[in-house]
């Protein structure tokens, strides 16, 4: 199981996580006639975590949605360093929340409280 933290909250269990470094090239990055790359890299390994949970109730898709809903989140996450359980090591970023996304798996109009959610984010450091 994948812990994730969103502002120090700790997160429903989560059902598929992926983890991703890219650089940030300036304006002046060109490339030649002959098409080599002439790269001016301002930033490197930005990291981005895409996230998502399935089968949620409304109370956990609630929770989500209250700590993806701002323009800077603090994220502790496993970065996928580790060889064994044991040595999990759990890295923290500020990140912005990219699309964010809430499907619903039905609609149950007898009891709304028992609907399942599906849920979805891209978490890109800042």
């Amino acid at each position: 199981m994948i812990a994730l933290k969103l502002n120090g909250v700790s997160m429903p269990k989560v059902s598929k996580y992926s983890y991703s470094e890219s650089n940030l090239y300036s304006a002046s990055t060109t490339r030649a006639l002959d098409g080599r790359l002439h790269p001016d890299c301002i930033r490197r390994n930005i990291r981005k975590i895409s996230v998502a949970w399935e089968n949620l109730t409304y109370e956990q898709k609630e929770l989500i949605k209250a700590n993806v809903n701002s323009d800077s989140i603090s994220v502790s996450f496993y970065d996928g360093s580790a060889t064994d359980e044991s040595t999990i090591v759990y890295q923290t970023m500020t990140a912005y929340p990219g699309d964010r996304t809430y499907d619903n798996n039905g609609v149950n109009s007898d009891n709304y409280g028992d609907n399942r959610w599906n849920v979805s984010v891209n978490l890109i450091e800042l």
